[in-house]
């Protein structure tokens, strides 16, 4: 079994929910455990997942920007 944190489970997380719709930065770290989101989203890319990503400025508490991320694609099976 794999820890909750390595790459791996962090990347299977965030994909099964890309699969299940949208995904925020902010929901990577509150309800997946994940504290970069981005450098996950850059794994998923290289591994030939097409996932797109939009930014939005979060006001509250302090301005900062978040990323909404979409499958697009998923990568096609080597077989």
């Amino acid at each position: 079994m794999s820890h909750p944190h390595q790459t791996e489970a962090q990347c299977a997380r965030l994909l099964a929910a890309l699969r299940a719709g949208p995904v925020t930065s902010v929901d990577c770290v509150t309800e997946l455990d994940i504290f970069r989101p981005s450098a996950r989203v850059m794994e998923l890319r290289r591994a030939g997942h097409e996932i797109l990503t939009s930014w939005a400025l979060q006001a509250v508490p302090e301005p900062h920007r978040i990323g909404r991320y979409v499958l697009l694609r998923e990568a096609r099976e080597n077989g």
